[in-house]
């Protein structure tokens, strides 16, 4: 019986501990940080780069477990849209209407996670 190549050998082992390793990275499952299951979501400040009528705003939302289960609003602002950056971190952006003042609310599962008003200087 012939001697198989040591190359042979070699390859083949890493075939099989490469097979082993993807085997139990996929049954070990984990936590997705984006899963509304993971954790309460908090909000511990927001920041807005400006308030103005007319001109777009940005408001930076930072905290933790911030999924689509966060609702945002913004009242007296047209044009909502959330930017989903991380779970640490979101923007929305919107732009004020006729009032030099914006009402942003931030809410989970039926609870206020931020309720600020933020005002522009007039003009």
């Amino acid at each position: 019986m012939p001697i198989p190549h040591p190359v042979r050998i070699c390859r083949f082992g890493r075939l099989v501990w490469l097979g082993l390793l993807v085997a139990l990275l996929t049954a070990c499952g984990g936590s997705d940080p984006g899963d509304s299951n993971f954790g309460t979501p908090t909000v511990t400040d927001v920041t807005v780069d400006r308030v103005s009528r007319g001109q777009l705003s940005t408001f930076t939302v930072t905290g933790t477990h911030l999924t689509a289960s966060v609702d945002f609003g913004a009242g007296g602002c047209d044009g909502m849209t959330v930017l989903r950056d991380s779970t640490t971190r979101q923007r929305v952006t919107c732009t004020p209407t006729a009032a030099q003042s914006v009402r942003f609310t931030a809410a989970a599962a039926g609870t206020t996670l931020w309720d600020r008003t933020y005002t522009g200087a007039t003009p």
